[in-house]
């Protein structure tokens, strides 16, 4: 509602988006050269209408695609209407022509737009509406307009001409010409100041201007700020280079505190500015608000006024942009306030309800967006005068906007009682609507409803009977994963109507409000028990788990058992099987007792020590004594050829047994007779009642991994290496 920078400011949430203002001058002015931009928003306008209303039996018509074209030329239309008028940062002396004055030059006149070139009289008054706003201006504080200005001027004999050429004859009947042009001719701006937007942006342009002078001059003051600046971009993933600058005043915040400055001095002109033109529209509207309905027979005001301003001026115009759509809006409270002889506004809101429902199946997926605006803001007003009686006394009673046809099609005043039931009867009117396009077959039916739905939560539905249906025409939607986004925007609809019934906006009864929260309970307490009764199962089956493991204790605790348990024995208690071959049943060790493998009630790395012969304690003596001494030198018996001859034959410790690589110098000087002779002392003797170390446990010593494979090279013959 306020000025281009407000709106810039506010819907930047005070980021300022880095671009280049000499590139966006130079395409206004290419724009603006040879009249490109006109010729652009007419042909824009042309192709809008052509979209919809242009038959090819050569090729179907998708709905969907339709309508999203539609929409992405209404939006190029209205941002290329206010690129092209944006005078924001015309502040100061200028050395050529303005954008008014260009655009004025270019663009045609009101009445040639729609009679020569076929444009809406909606479409034909959003491009001319910047310069009728800039001759009202002029008028306002000078008293003079540019002849420039002067074919848009209001409330002139031309204009009269142009606006009565708009609407068919008949339509006359039921509107005058100072209301119609009174409604196409302003905007938002004009009827609407937003004070309260204007300090809170200029509160926050001086705080951070502050801020950036505090960091210019440096010193104590400055320590806090930069040390928060510092760790704001050590969040962000800066690095150091990068946090020295931000802690640092730079070029870009000489930039930024310039622009702080120079925007917060605007805003405050611009609220001013603004407040005074509000004014004087206000002033305008009340001394010509007589004249809106004057002359209109009394029977024809009663039935068709109503219907014939909504289907004429409120319903083309609040389908352009959320803009229009408020300001639609606000102009009929803006009557209703001035108690306007002749509009009844309870009358205008019955037949906006009606419109509603056909509206909501034959609207795209941008206007359902700029309808919902209007219709929230109108349920909002008719729903506080529901819910105060107070506040319909003092608002709607005994005004000309409280007045309804009875029955018998004569004007009466509305009591708050019958108030009551026609808000009911608005209310399930609305409900079915929005039901039907909820359980739609047409997949731009239910997008429809629920864009509208999710825009007016806040105020509708209100009766917990319609919620509860609506709840429950949602669940199928929210199950839909064939159409992913009515699925997201179902879910995302149901969480705010179950926000809004708990915030009070659903108008329950005691009674159902203490069901409610009962139901409500219980659902929790039984969800509670299911997920106890769920953890149990659990537990009982970890613990059968447990007890197949061995003993309950769980592999985790054998594991800790098995690690600090002596080499030679198993888990405590274990009765673990042995997993060998039954092939391979008894094993006779050289010197030792035959053991029964399958039988054992020990594990496979279970040995009886007991049984060693005193042989085999000499030997393992010896080649204790041998592991101390120094290692042999090269060629000698204690070379690496024993161990690698060991390797050959398959008796080393590794897994693979594959034979090792040597290098060549280890052949040199070294007999063929002499490589047998140290292989055949490195291995011990095979035979029959020998051991194989291929399949037996390995001797004290061995690594675990190795227990199938033979003992392990020794470890200084290792180091040697």
């Amino acid at each position: 509602a306020g000025s281009q920078l407000l709106k810039r400011e506010t819907s930047d949430f005070g980021i300022v988006e880095k671009f280049n203002r000499k590139a966006s001058l130079k395409l206004r002015s290419v724009l603006q050269d040879s009249d490109v931009g006109a010729v652009i928003l007419i042909l824009l306008s042309q192709i809008r209408s052509r979209i919809l209303y242009h038959v090819d039996k050569s090729t179907p018509k998708h709905i969907k695609l339709l309508g999203s074209r539609y929409d992405s030329c209404q939006m190029v239309l209205s941002v290329l209407t206010d690129f092209l008028t944006d005078t924001t940062e015309e502040q100061g002396p200028s050395t050529g022509p303005g954008s008014i004055k260009c655009y004025a030059s270019s663009m045609p006149e009101l009445s040639e737009l729609h009679q020569a070139f076929g444009l809406e009289p909606a479409v034909s008054w959003m491009l001319c509406r910047p310069l009728i706003r800039a001759a009202m201006f002029e008028q306002e504080e000078n008293e003079e307009v540019h002849e420039h200005l002067l074919p848009y001027l209001p409330h002139t004999d031309s204009m009269k001409a142009t606006s009565s050429a708009m609407l068919p004859e008949a339509c006359w009947q039921y509107l005058t010409q100072d209301l119609f042009e009174m409604f196409y001719s302003h905007s938002l701006y004009d009827i609407h100041c937003p004070e309260t937007r204007y300090k809170t942006e200029i509160v926050r342009l001086d705080k951070d201007r502050d801020r950036l002078n505090q960091l210019k001059k440096g010193g104590d003051a400055a320590r806090g700020m930069m040390a928060s600046m510092a760790a704001a971009a050590a969040a962000a993933g800066g690095t150091e280079r990068e946090i020295r600058q931000a802690t640092a005043f730079t070029k870009e915040h000489e930039k930024d505190l310039e622009r702080l400055t120079r925007h917060s001095g605007l805003l405050s002109t611009h609220m001013k500015r603004q407040k005074k033109h509000c004014g004087e529209v206000r002033k305008t509207f009340e001394s010509k608000k007589a004249s809106f309905l004057s002359g209109l027979k009394d029977n024809d005001v009663q039935k068709l006024t109503a219907e014939t301003f909504l289907n004429y001026c409120v319903y083309p115009r609040c389908r352009l942009t959320p803009e229009d759509a408020l300001y639609c809006a606000e102009f009929v409270m803006l009557l209703h306030t001035m108690e306007v002889p002749g509009f009844f506004t309870l009358k205008y809101v019955d037949c906006l309800m009606n419109a509603v429902v056909g509206a909501a199946y034959s609207v795209t997926e941008d206007e359902a967006g700029n309808l919902s605006v209007l219709l929230k803001s109108t349920w909002a007003w008719i729903k506080n005068w529901r819910d105060d009686k107070a506040v319909f006394d003092k608002e709607v009673a005994g005004k000309p906007g409280g007045k309804m046809t009875n029955e018998e099609g004569a004007l009466e005043d509305l009591s708050y009682d019958k108030f009551k039931k026609l808000y009911n009867k608005w209310h399930a009117i609305l409900g079915q609507t929005f039901l039907g396009c909820l359980q739609s077959k047409e997949y731009i039916h239910t997008r429809a409803g629920l864009i509208l739905l999710s825009r007016v939560v806040n105020v509708f539905p209100t009766r917990p009977v319609l919620g509860e249906k609506i709840m429950d025409a949602l669940a199928p939607l929210k199950d839909d994963t064939n159409r992913q986004d009515l699925r997201s925007m179902a879910l995302g609809y149901s969480s705010q109507l179950i926000k809004a019934r708990d915030e009070g906006v659903w108008e329950e009864d005691l009674a159902a409000a203490k069901a409610r929260r009962e139901k409500k309970e219980k659902e929790a307490e039984e969800r509670k028990k299911a997920a106890e009764k769920q953890f149990q199962e659990m537990q009982k089956e970890s613990d059968a788990i447990d007890r197949q493991l061995g003993g309950g204790g769980g592999r985790r605790d054998w594991d800790d058992r098995a690690r600090s348990a002596p080499r030679g024995g198993g888990p405590p208690g274990g009765q673990m099987k042995s997993p060998l071959n039954p092939s391979a049943a008894k094993f006779t060790p050289a010197g030792g007792q035959p053991r029964d493998l399958r039988g054992s009630d020990h594990g496979r790395d279970s040995r009886d020590h007991s049984a060693r012969s005193s042989r085999e304690r000499d030997d393992h003596r010896r080649d204790d004594h041998r592991h101390n001494q120094e290692p042999p030198r090269r060629g000698g018996p204690g070379d690496r050829r024993e161990l690698e001859g060991r390797w050959e034959r398959g008796g080393g410790g590794g897994r693979d047994m594959r034979k090792r690589s040597r290098s060549p110098d280890r052949d040199m000087g070294r007999s063929e007779d002499d490589s047998k002779r140290i292989r055949s002392q490195a291995l011990p003797p095979r035979g029959r009642g020998g051991p194989d170390f291929r399949s037996s446990s390995p001797p004290r010593g061995g690594r675990r991994g190795d227990r199938d494979h033979g003992p392990p090279p020794d470890r200084n013959r290792r180091r040697s290496r």
